[in-house]
């Protein structure tokens, strides 16, 4: 019993085994042969066999064929495996060999191998043929970016070109990072495109290329787009002191680098330097500098102006010590007014401040009505008045005269000289305002306009202002900090460095029409002022010990010739002023003549010394 269920077990593999073979012989007829490329992907140089599958039974023979039918013409070879037999068709070459199952072997692989392969193979049973496309693959070679435009100027059109050989797929990248959008590129992506280059398009640009077997990323290429100059400005002292260095300098936002000019009112300098630079300056270096800036590949040029003025340290020196004096005289003015009142007053009221004989002085006896009676008013004195209210009144009327002189005198040096233009304040200060005021318009304003610039030239109109209409016309250097009054003045606020320049009004009346031109400077405060402030300090200082050296000679002078002789009259002795009787010149009359005797010798021993001593 056992014996019959190992047969019967055996029987079941049996069975199973038959059916296997039996489905895949089925599957095998019903798809067919195949054939795999190994490797995948071919390289030039290197071989490839084209392995054929999906054969079931002996092979009888097969044979292959170049291109994608069977017919002898591309008959590559035929193989009979069983008698080894391989016979040689038109094209044949000796690079491709054969396996026993039918596949086919190239080595070397060249560009031209690539295309259609067919295997035709019969085997016992049947008869099955299979196309099979090689591919042969190429490293990318000479990734590289070219340009048609060496020196793009901005909005101008420029295209890239990525050159790449054997590349089936092209990417681009600006700075480490894919493209932007808003680019063009290519179907092929082998040209990117600006239709209008702009200066935000500078940056370094690769390209990658790639095929199956190989990618290759170009060098970078810089892409520089030309522009400018534009906001051109020179920087540097506006305001300098006579003997110290002038130092501007130059600057604009232009690629490249723009080459720099400078002229000094109107003429070329024959230092072309950047930044400009003067040693020592004099009062002849104060005027205009104007640079001028041109840009070597756009061919444009850009020009803006200073003013720079020279401080001559002599005359504010000459006010300072004027200053310093009065100041010093003052002072002491002061001092003599206080010692004339304690020390010469009481002294001249003494003796003498009357100019009275110093012998009479006993008159001096506070004023009573007998010794100072009443003055009658008399036709003498009411002449002396009259005569006194006539010349007030001619020297009024000769006032009058001499300030209708003067005005006539302004209308017609105005009506002679034209129109003109003031600074207020004189010197404009960086952040403050400034009123280019207008004078010597006669007449009614009909319109006038304000010119950035020496010309009044339509490219440096600010404005046209139309008084009566109160109309307003912007032009191309119009900024809101610029405001105007009905006179024709023109007043800009907020300051800054870049306004300082040349400005050109023109004036129509009535019956005229005037142009004039001012230059306005735009001072730093902090540098305007900080070279002579030490100078004019010592100055001053300097000034005021000249005045105290002055003022104490000339109170010494006083003190010699007023105060002494008067100290010697009185009050040098310490005597009672109320005595000063006694000094009075000895006359008979006060003093009668006395008998001289021995006693008489001996009561004045020293009658001669003491008067001796009292003069």
């Amino acid at each position: 019993m056992a014996r019959e269920r190992v047969t019967a077990a055996r029987a079941l593999c049996m069975r199973g085994y038959l059916l296997t073979v039996s489905l895949s012989v089925w599957m095998d007829g019903a798809h067919g042969i195949g054939v795999q490329l190994i490797p995948q992907y071919p390289v030039v140089s290197q071989s490839v066999t084209l392995s054929v599958t999906g054969v079931t039974g002996t092979i009888r023979k097969f044979t292959w064929y170049k291109g994608s039918s069977t017919d002898t013409n591309n008959q590559i070879f035929s193989v009979i495996p069983s008698y080894s037999s391989v016979t040689e068709g038109p094209q044949y070459f000796p690079r491709a060999s054969q396996f026993p199952n039918g596949s086919l072997q190239i080595s070397g692989l060249v560009p031209t191998d690539q295309g259609n392969y067919t295997v035709l193979i019969q085997t016992a049973g049947s008869r099955a043929q299979h196309t099979v496309s090689l591919p042969v693959y190429e490293p990318v070679t000479a990734s590289g970016i070219s340009t048609d435009n060496k020196e793009p100027q901005e909005n101008h059109p420029v295209t890239l070109t990525c050159s790449a050989n054997n590349a089936e797929q092209i990417l681009w990248g600006k700075n480490g990072v894919p493209l932007p959008p808003g680019l063009t590129l290519s179907a092929d992506n082998r040209t990117l495109t600006f239709p209008r280059i702009s200066r935000s398009d500078t940056g370094q640009y690769r390209c990658e290329a790639s095929n199956a077997i190989s990618k290759i990323i170009s060098d970078p290429y810089t892409l520089t787009v030309n522009y400018g100059p534009e906001y051109l400005k020179i920087k540097g002292k506006l305001q300098v002191t006579s003997g110290n260095s002038i130092s501007l300098e130059c600057s604009a936002d232009s690629v490249p680098a723009p080459t720099y000019q400078w002229k000094f009112n109107g003429t070329n300098l024959e230092s072309q330097t950047n930044p400009l630079y003067t040693q020592q300056a004099t009062p002849e270096s104060a005027g205009n500098y104007t640079c001028i800036g041109t840009n070597s590949v756009t061919k444009l040029s850009r020009e803006t102006s200073v003013y720079v003025s020279v401080n001559d340290n002599s005359a504010a020196i000459t006010v300072a010590i004027i200053c310093g004096s009065i100041l010093g005289i003052v002072l002491i003015s002061g001092i003599m007014a206080l010692l004339y009142r304690k020390c010469l007053l009481p002294l001249r009221g003494q003796s003498g401040d009357r100019g009275e004989d110093p012998s009479q002085i006993y008159y001096n006896i506070p004023n009573t009505a007998a010794a100072h009676p009443a003055i009658e008013e008399g036709p003498y004195m009411r002449e002396r008045d009259t005569m006194a209210r006539e010349r007030v009144t001619a020297a009024r009327a000769l006032c009058m005269r001499g300030y209708l002189l003067t005005v006539s005198l302004s209308a017609w040096m105005d009506g002679a000289h034209g129109i003109g233009d003031q600074l207020i304040p004189q010197y404009p200060v960086v952040s403050q305002s400034v009123t280019l005021s207008v004078t010597g318009v006669t007449g009614t304003v009909i319109a006038f306009a304000w010119y950035k610039g020496s010309s009044a030239d339509t490219n440096n109109q600010i404005f046209i202002v139309i008084p009566p209409l109160n109309s307003v016309t912007k032009g191309p250097q119009y900024f809101p900090r610029a405001n105007w009054f009905p006179n024709g003045s023109l007043q800009i606020s907020g300051l800054v460095p870049t306004d300082q320049g040349s400005y050109t009004v023109l004036i129509e009346t009535a019956g005229s029409r005037a142009q004039h031109t001012v230059s306005l400077p735009v001072y730093d405060y902090d540098e305007s002022y900080s070279d002579n402030s030490a100078a004019i300090t010592v100055a001053i200082i300097c000034g005021s010990i000249l005045g105290i050296v002055l003022i104490s000679g000339i109170m010494a002078l006083l003190y010699r010739k007023y105060v002494l002789p008067l100290r010697g009259q009185s009050g040098d002795r310490g005597e009672d002023p109320s005595q000063i009787y006694y000094n009075i010149p000895n006359t008979a009359a006060a003093h009668p003549t006395i008998e001289e005797g021995p006693y008489m010798g001996l009561q004045y021993p020293s009658q001669d010394t003491y008067s001796e001593l009292k003069r």
